[in-house]
Order: structure tokens, then C-alpha cells, then sequence
């Protein structure tokens, strides 16, 4: 059986000239390559980091100096947060908004109405609502007592009903219950 090292080293290529040692292996949809160790599947930039370079300190992630997804390369990654690794997007001018955004190059691919599909919208009646869903802990009195006094304190009134104070609010406000008068 080939040790972790024989198979990332069996698995790449060395590119002369910009220096990287990209995976030939298996990548995963994003172009980050991806390596079986044991009962896991790991990135493979990640794995070769902790091979070459050394630990991973929880939290932290593994940045390419390259921008290459599929480079394992230990001279061309390096450690930073999750605010690093924004940043460093930002800075290279990576990260897609305005006009480079995916929904404005692949509109196609937007579907706005895609929520509608779903059958609490096409079939509105076979729904359960109020009393009848099997989630509710009110009845239609406890929910019209509480809208009758809004005067009253949320937090009182959650306390009361046994409810959190934004459950309350939304009561109050017809965010929830609204199929009530």
C-alpha cells in the first residue's frame, strides 16, 4: 500500500513554469482536488500543507499564492483565516460581483419562480395551518388573546404562553398565524 506522500507525488505534475505541482488525481466540482485517506476524502492541498509545510491549527485554512485550485505545491501555499482568504480574493480581483456575478453571466440559470413549485404553493389546501399543523403549540383563542393586548410587554406575554418573545413579535406583527383575522 502506497504511503500518503508516494500517491500525491504519483498523482501530480510539475508545470516549470509558474512552478506548481498540480494534482492529476480526482478533483471535486470547485476544481480543488480531493484524496482518500482512510475512511475520508480530504483536499488534497490541504493534505500535502500538513505533509511538507506541517500542522493546520484549527480554523485556519490553506491559501495558494498561486491561485491554482489543483496546486499542492508546499513553495505556493501558506496559512490564513477565513477573513484572509476573502481578502486575498478581493485583492487579486477574484471575487465575483456586479457584472462578473454568476446569475448576470448565466441568467438562464436563474429560476425566480423555482419557490412556487413547492406544494404549499400549488396545493395551498392540503397544507395544514393554525390548529392542524402538527408544529403548533397555540390554539386560535390563545392567538387572538395575545394580538388583543399588544399593550402589554412581549416578554411577559412570552413567558405567559410559554413562547420565545420573537414567536410573540411575529404573532403580533402576522408574520405567524397570518390565515387568522
Amino acid at each position: 500500500m502506497q504511503t500518503l506522500e508516494e500517491r500525491l507525488i504519483k498523482h501530480s505534475k510539475s508545470e516549470p513554469e509558474t512552478g506548481c505541482l498540480l494534482w492529476t488525481g480526482a478533483l471535486y466540482t470547485n476544481g480543488y482536488g480531493a484524496i482518500r485517506t482512510g475512511r475520508t476524502t480530504r483536499l488534497t492541498h490541504r493534505a500535502a500543507y500538513e505533509l511538507w509545510v506541517g500542522e493546520i491549527p484549527q480554523g485556519l485554512c490553506v491559501l495558494h499564492k498561486c491561485d491554482v485550485r489543483s496546486c499542492i505545491s508546499p513553495k505556493h501555499l501558506f496559512l490564513g483565516t477565513n477573513k484572509d482568504n476573502m481578502q486575498d480574493c478581493l485583492n487579486k480581483g477574484r471575487f465575483a460581483t456586479g457584472d462578473r456575478h454568476g446569475f448576470r453571466l448565466h441568467p438562464e440559470k436563474m429560476n425566480p419562480a423555482r419557490g412556487n413549485k413547492h406544494r404549499s404553493h400549488t396545493h395551498p389546501e392540503k397544507t395544514p395551518r393554525g390548529e392542524q399543523h402538527w408544529h403548533a403549540k397555540l390554539t386560535t383563542e390563545k392567538v387572538l388573546e395575545i394580538r388583543s393586548r399588544t399593550r402589554e410587554s412581549q416578554i411577559n406575554l412570552a413567558e405567559e404562553f410559554g413562547l420565545a418573545r420573537e414567536t410573540v413579535n411575529r404573532i403580533i406583527n402576522r408574520k405567524s398565524w397570518r390565515c387568522m383575522c
